[in-house]
């Protein structure tokens, strides 16, 4: 496994490991490997940030702080920056999610409803406006 990383920020892995922080050469978070195949499945460098950053965050959840002595490792100060971390980045995403609809072109459906090629819906909108009438579905006498 290779580990690489370049402070221009001219690749996606470089950017992706400037945001999760993992730019030191002696303390190696992911291998390019790695960073490579999540940065494939998902498609972008900011969901790949925020999945490396939950993994992260389980890692080192998992360690507890420890003291020997006089020496300490204090492992809960590196959880709780990580998930202060990912907090920020699923804040960031909200913040860019919106949603998206599709097919509310009326023109487009007036067009799609003209076309006696395709196979038509058995009720369309408007095909019954008052079910009280007793003409509609049930309602009426």
């Amino acid at each position: 496994m290779t580990w690489t990383y370049t402070n221009t920020l001219l690749t996606d892995r470089d950017k992706i490991r400037f945001e999760i922080q993992d730019t030191d050469t002696n303390d190696q978070l992911f291998s390019d490997e790695e960073i490579a195949a999540r940065l494939t499945a998902l498609g972008s460098v900011s969901a790949t940030v925020l999945d490396l950053a939950k993994k992260l965050l389980m890692k080192f959840a998992r360690l507890v702080d420890v003291t020997v002595g006089k020496v300490s490792e204090s492992n809960s100060q590196r959880y709780q920056a990580y998930k202060d971390i990912v907090a920020r980045l699923e804040a960031e995403g909200a913040a860019y999610a919106l949603p998206s609809f599709g097919g509310v072109n009326v023109d487009a459906n007036e067009t799609l409803d003209e076309d006696e090629t395709l196979v038509q819906p058995g009720a369309k909108r408007g095909d019954i406006d008052n079910v009280a009438d007793g003409n509609g579905f049930g309602g009426g006498q």
